[in-house]
């Protein structure tokens, strides 16, 4: 014999969630995005120091192959300075002020002939080194025109500890090298 719950018409099929339910999931999403966003936006900051300084890395690959190619000096310098640029004083023009960008460019004749300009987003990074006229890059050989190696340091502007910086070094032959450290050598 064939036992008939009398229940079942009593109850109905329910679709979807209850509010409970509901209210912890809500709950989850919210400790676990709580916990993304300080590393996501700490990533974020690490990657575009990382990428500045390897933008300029590949600068002064462009200027060392420049120069060789046509036998002129290469600069890099901060954007809007260039040999033809009125009170363009090279004293001044300090790493420090190349957190906007840099220009890489060739002079002959006078005519200024920019190979590459490259925009940092402002406020965003910081640049520390030990050439303080930028770099000049000799025609022919692609030789840089100092005495010692250079490096450039590139760091978070916001003075983040937990964002590591990057260190452009570039030897005396013209080739560069970029390294990871907690912060800008002194």
């Amino acid at each position: 014999m064939l036992y008939k719950n009398p229940s079942r018409q009593l109850t109905k099929t329910h679709n979807g969630f209850t509010l409970i339910e509901l209210l912890v999931v809500i709950g989850i999403a919210a400790i676990l995005v709580s916990i993304a966003v300080p590393n996501f936006s700490q990533m974020v900051g690490q990657q575009r120091v990382k990428a500045a300084a390897t933008n300029f890395k590949g600068a002064v690959a462009l200027a060392r192959s420049e120069a060789r190619k046509t036998g002129l000096k290469t600069h890099i310098r901060q954007i809007g300075k260039t040999a033809k640029t009125p009170n363009a004083d090279v004293a001044l023009e300090s790493w420090e002020k190349m957190s906007d960008g840099w220009h890489v460019f060739t002079t002959e004749s006078g005519t200024v002939t920019i190979k590459l300009a490259h925009n940092i987003e402002a406020g965003i990074i910081n640049l520390k080194g030990n050439a303080k006229k930028g770099l000049v890059l000799a025609g022919k050989t692609g030789r840089i025109n100092e005495e010692k190696p250079r490096q450039i340091c590139f760091e978070d502007a916001n003075n983040n500890s937990d964002i590591s910086a990057y260190t452009v070094y570039v030897n005396k032959a013209g080739s560069a090298t970029v390294k990871e450290s907690a912060s800008c050598p002194a």
